[in-house]
Formats: structure tokens, sequence, C-alpha cells
């Protein structure tokens, strides 16, 4: 039920320059006319593409949308967010290789007021040095730099279906068993201070 905010989500990622994307809306059994808005908009773009579900909460409609994908990478957006760089996607992806598995990108806090909160950039240099995903990954906890949201991760699909990496039902922060099964996982890993993600 995010109504308000739908359109300002979506419309942030067809604005994106990177074309070769399909945008999946997961409707969770909203009742507040989302889901009528998100038939229009997909009657209207070739690559928005509609799962009509009964309410299941955000792990099952996370789930749908994996087991629906079909591109190389998947990005994660929940429905009040907003992507803030136009050219963001493609800085994502001109970063991939074939043996990129993951990129861990930056957000925004966008608060009601309008303020915005940017994190500490990422020491990108230093990380670059570090032998594989696990150093990584040891850097960002040690340095509280981890962030736990699948928001700001774009991740290799088949990366997630060959090792069963999808979301726990019925469980809180579900983020958080997700992100540790996923890394467990990761070989190549990339980091960027590209502060791409509008999370309000």
């Amino acid at each position: 039920n995010v109504m308000p905010y739908l359109e300002r989500c979506v419309n942030s990622v067809l604005n994106q320059t990177y074309k070769e994307i399909e945008i999946i809306l997961i409707d969770d059994g909203s009742t507040d006319g989302s889901s009528e808005l998100c038939d229009r908009i997909a009657n209207s773009e070739t690559n928005v593409f509609v799962v009509h579900q009964r309410n299941q909460g955000a792990s099952e409609a996370r789930n749908a949308g994996i087991r629906q994908a079909k591109g190389e990478y998947i990005i994660f957006m929940d429905s009040d967010d907003e992507w803030l760089i136009d050219n963001g996607l493609e800085s994502l992806i001109e970063k991939t290789d074939a043996t990129t598995d993951l990129i861990v990108f930056r957000h925004v806090d966008i608060w009601k007021n309008g303020r915005k909160t940017l994190l500490a950039k990422y020491d990108v240099e230093n990380i670059s040095t570090l032998p594989d995903a696990q150093a990584v990954f040891s850097h960002l906890v040690l340095t509280q730099q981890f962030q736990m949201s699948a928001c700001f991760l774009l991740v290799r699909r088949t990366l997630l279906l060959s090792n069963d990496i999808f979301f726990p039902i019925g469980y809180i922060s579900e983020d958080i068993y997700w992100s540790m099964h996923l890394w467990q996982h990761v070989r190549k890993v990339l980091v960027t201070n590209l502060y791409f993600y509008g999370y309000h």
C-alpha cells in the first residue's frame, strides 16, 4: 500500500540511461489502488511486468521477483524509495565483468523534512587491494560500514539461484539472514561510492 510513492519509484527506474532492463513490480496484496497503478504502468511500458499475489510480506515479494527475473543482475527496491542518478545503473553495469558477483554501492537517507544524510565514503582504494570477498566483508564489518539492506547491492542472479539464496519467510529484518547467506558464496565483489539509492 504505497500508492503515493509508487510512480516516483518506478519513474526513477524508467528514467535510467541504461535501458536493457526488466522492471518487475510485485503487488503483495495491496488494497489502496497500487495494484491497479502497477497494471496501468505495465500496460504502457514494454519492459514492466507485474506479479499479483496475496499478501505474504516483503520476503515472499522479493522471492517472487527473484523467480520471475531473467536478467544477468538483480537490484531490489522498496516501492517508497527511488534511484537518484539517471546514469547510475549504467555506471554500475560498466564496472562488471564475467566474474563480478556483487557490487556494493552507497545510499542517501531522505527524511520527511527533505533533509538528506550521506554516510562516509568507502575506502575504495584500500578495499580494492583486499584479496577476496571474505576480506572485503570483514573490512566492512570491522569498520562499521557493512550495510544489511538488499537494496544497496547489485547481485548476479545465477549466484542467488544456484545457491538457493532466498529471503526467509516470517522473519523481521529478513535482510540480515539473506546477507549472511549471500556473502558466504560471493567470489568477486566491487565497492563503489556511487550514492545511487534514495532511502525514504
